[in-house]
């Protein structure tokens, strides 16, 4: 039996979806302009100066969009995905470095320069064209090379190619470097690592090991810092720990967050049944979506549902559950909720994460 559920929105409530549907569009206009920017520094023959100022444009707007909606978007990037993983990941990354330093008060923290950096920090493993790599770095197809060495090659790229300062360099190639001694490429310590370099670490990190689960919300979100800080705690500052568990560690009762109206079309498949029905997403949150249907779902069948929301953003193989219905005219509304993985689930797909990131 369906549940009825009255469906009421204020004006407030209109207005509050109204921006985030437009910050939700920010966040995909930044996905197109940073691919954009990374398909220009492939370019041989760079112009430096207005490279500079775009990326410096970008990363002024990203300051702007993000300061006093950092809720929104940590939640929409523990939900959405795109297809391209290393433009999503290395905006990810700066959006979660901004956020960090907005609430680090202890020490200097230069967030132009940290912003930038954790934009390029993986531009080490760009597939350059020949001369580029004959020019600046040598570097073959093996993936466990590129992995190791891609610090290197970032600094060098960002110092030679791109002509970019030397703190942005020194950033890009500390990215994998740990408190404790035990990152790459040269070991080093607390003691050689500045507030930059930890918030660039742990951002990277944050991002990864997001992935690692597959994006499903901000429930999910907030499990995995907690098994993050429980299982590997030593390779966090003390700053870096208050920023984590004020920023990201979510309350019980707070795990259901409406975001934005957004329609698009979904794909669920029943795999109680194996059958497919075609909906339409008109809401979506961190926990789940809202749909309706032309055909009665069945409640008590798990889920899985794909939607391409845009060109640049998607949902994908996402497992869901009911907890509302309602039937009107010809029509179903449903409210459906990601199934969140346990922690045991959690810190097994952490257990291979390596710590720093991609």
């Amino acid at each position: 039996m369906l549940r009825w559920r009255k469906i009421l929105i204020t004006g407030t409530e209109l207005a509050d979806k109204t921006i985030k549907l437009k910050k939700f569009n920010i966040y995909e206009t930044f996905v197109v302009s940073l691919g954009r920017i990374f398909d220009e520094i492939k370019d041989e023959k760079l112009n430096i100066t207005d490279f500079q100022n775009r990326l410096n444009f970008f990363a002024d707007n990203l300051k702007r969009e993000v300061s006093g909606y950092e809720d929104f978007f940590i939640r929409m990037i523990s939900c959405i995905e795109v297809p391209d993983h290393f433009i999503s990941h290395s905006l990810n990354t700066a959006i979660f470095s901004y956020i960090l330093s907005s609430h680090i008060t202890t020490g200097k923290v230069n967030q132009q320069n940290l912003i930038l950096a954790a934009l390029l920090h993986d531009i080490g493993k760009i597939d350059f064209n020949e001369d580029i790599k004959v020019k600046y770095f040598f570097r073959g197809n093996d993936a466990d090379s590129i992995y190791i060495n891609h610090p290197i090659w970032g600094e060098r790229i960002i110092v030679s190619h791109l002509k970019m300062q030397g703190e942005i360099a020194r950033l890009v190639l500390n990215h994998h470097e740990q408190i404790d001694g035990t990152g790459f490429p040269r070991k080093l310590n607390g003691s050689g690592l500045t507030i930059n370099d930890n918030i660039l670490i742990t951002a990277n990190l944050l991002d990864n090991a997001l992935m690692k689960t597959h994006y499903d919300c901000m429930d999910t979100l907030s499990r995995v810092i907690n098994a993050l800080l429980q299982s590997h705690g030593e390779k966090f500052t003390p700053a870096i720990k208050s920023a984590l568990n004020e920023i990201f560690i979510i309350k019980k009762e707070d795990r259901i967050h409406h975001r934005y109206i957004r329609f698009a079309k979904c794909k669920l498949e029943d795999l109680m049944t194996n059958t497919t029905i075609f909906c339409e997403i008109y809401n979506i949150s961190s926990g789940g979506i809202e749909i309706t249907s032309a055909k009665e779902l069945n409640e008590s069948s798990i889920f899985k549902v794909s939607s391409k929301i845009s060109s640049s953003l998607a949902l994908r193989d996402k497992f869901c559950k009911i907890v509302w219905g309602l039937a009107a005219e010809n029509k179903y509304f449903y409210g459906i909720r990601f199934d969140t993985p346990t922690d045991e689930i959690i810190l097994s797909s952490l257990d291979d994460l390596k710590i720093g990131g991609r």
